[in-house]
């Protein structure tokens, strides 16, 4: 049994939220050199309302494992923009 996929194009500003959005970033030094690093929130949980593509929708991320790799953090999603890695 085969599922069927849509695909579809965003514009890269349906990746941007609003200012209202809980996310947070904050830069962690211990004065150990070795282990300054950053704290990141990237989503609260709670609804995102009015989004211009979406409407109102949340996120669940409960479950999520990224592994042991490290893997970059981006600046609103944009490649170009590494704040630093998991």
């Amino acid at each position: 049994m085969s599922q069927e996929r849509e695909e579809i194009t965003l514009p890269k500003a349906a990746m941007h939220l609003s200012p209202d959005d809980t996310a947070s970033f904050e830069i962690v030094d211990d004065d150990d050199p070795k282990r300054t690093g950053f704290k990141m929130l990237a989503n609260s949980g709670g609804i995102i309302e009015g989004h211009a593509y979406w409407g109102n929708f949340s996120i669940d991320l409960q479950g999520l494992n990224i592994g042991k790799q490290k893997k970059p953090a981006l600046r609103d999603h944009d490649p170009q923009r590494i704040v630093g890695h998991t």
